[in-house]
């Protein structure tokens, strides 16, 4: 009989983890660098992705990756975002630091997620994100979902905070809406004691998107440009993963599949 620990979670054995943990803390390079961008190519692999318009951006936590979302989405301050009261605080504290207004969307009774008959007759013209979250990792119908929220081109941001691993269609969650949140916080299915991860899938331009998504983790600075040269045009925060968390990520990755 196998031993599934309820409160434990699960972290890759000692002699994996600690040589890689150690050669970060005592690098000198602790904050955001090679770790991270390596987690972020590794996860995005991992998820799937294929397609040159898609992409992932490593957050240090859901709630930022979330409210990173609805700013990339456009989501402005009284904009209305279509969500589900089925869910853990942080999905609608997101809408919140966006300065968004939360417009609730009834559920299916037989498994929490979403209704798409009911997204559809809360949509306005003042729709401009729809956050649909997989309940317990059930996934939503995000066919039905993507269904009602064409017509008005609105965007949807997946919460797939519990459905790491999961599939819908036959493809794993992540690839299929416009931006979707992994959370890698302490008791998920895979942690880096806090962190999240946003893949973004993108119709037109992946590049000039997630370069929009550094700024906005980074305080509206583009990291890449001489300090002297950056010119501040839109708001961000200290929103970042630091290599400590992408190094305990990267040796996760290794484990993963065995612990889902």
């Amino acid at each position: 009989m196998q031993n599934i620990p309820l409160f434990k979670v699960f972290l890759p054995p000692r002699d994996a983890l600690m040589p890689k943990l150690e050669q970060v803390l005592y690098s000198g390079l602790i904050s955001e660098g090679e770790q991270v961008v390596e987690f972020e190519r590794r996860f995005g692999d991992w998820i799937g992705l294929s397609s040159p318009k898609s992409g992932v951006l490593s957050f240090y936590s859901g709630t930022a990756a979330l409210h990173g979302a609805l700013a990339l989405a456009g989501v402005r301050s009284g904009d209305e975002v279509i969500s589900t009261a089925m869910t853990a605080e942080p999905t609608n504290m997101a809408i919140l630091h966006a300065g968004a207004k939360i417009v609730w969307a009834d559920v299916d009774p037989a498994n929490g997620n979403m209704d798409a008959r009911s997204l559809a007759s809360k949509i306005t013209d003042r729709t401009r994100a729809v956050m649909a979250v997989h309940y317990g990792g059930i996934p939503v119908d995000i066919d039905a979902i993507r269904a009602a929220a064409a017509p008005r081109n609105v965007p949807i941001v997946e919460d797939a905070a519990h459905a790491m691993g999961a599939r819908y269609g036959g493809k794993p969650i992540g690839v299929h809406s416009e931006f979707v949140m992994f959370s890698l916080q302490a008791i998920k299915h895979m942690t880096t004691v806090d962190g999240g991860m946003l893949v973004c899938n993108t119709p037109a331009d992946a590049a000039g998107l997630l370069a929009e998504g550094r700024k906005f983790r980074w305080f509206g600075i583009d990291r890449a440009a001489p300090r002297t040269e950056v010119d501040v045009t839109s708001v961000g925060y200290k929103y970042h993963m630091n290599n400590v968390t992408a190094a305990i990520g990267l040796v996760q990755l290794d484990y993963v599949e065995a612990v889902l």
